[in-house]
């Protein structure tokens, strides 16, 4: 439910956060705010992966959508100090990993690792 406001106000084309410039992380958000169509871009994936998410049917879906995001959000988070999510954003990242746990069994056939060949004899 997280990315629903936060994707919508990307997608309307309105700044994020209020943060002044002079923060670092008020600065990197200016920028993306600048970016024209890629910061609208990233707000209908953050839609998306959310919509994906409350749709039982597509969870697994919208949690591996859901993970490059939230993954680069945490990254950002430490990068510039920002301290109004230092908690959250790890911890979603771990939420998101214990998703992709839960559906492994849908997931692993996709995954490069353990690929058995068929030996024809």
């Amino acid at each position: 439910m997280g990315f629903l406001p936060s994707g919508y106000v990307k997608i309307v084309g309105e700044r994020f956060t209020d943060l002044p410039i002079c923060h670092p992380m008020g600065h990197y958000l200016e920028a993306f705010h600048r970016t024209g169509f890629y910061y609208t871009f990233v707000g209908v994936v953050q839609v998306t992966a959310a919509c994906l998410l409350l749709i039982p049917r597509t969870a697994t879906l919208g949690a591996v959508l859901y993970f490059p995001i939230i993954l680069n959000i945490c990254i950002l988070t430490f990068a510039v100090r920002f301290v109004g999510s230092w908690v959250t954003a790890p911890l979603m990242v771990l939420a998101n990993l214990y998703l992709l746990c839960w559906d492994y069994d849908k997931l692993k056939f996709i995954l490069p690792f353990n690929k058995q060949t068929d030996l024809i004899s």
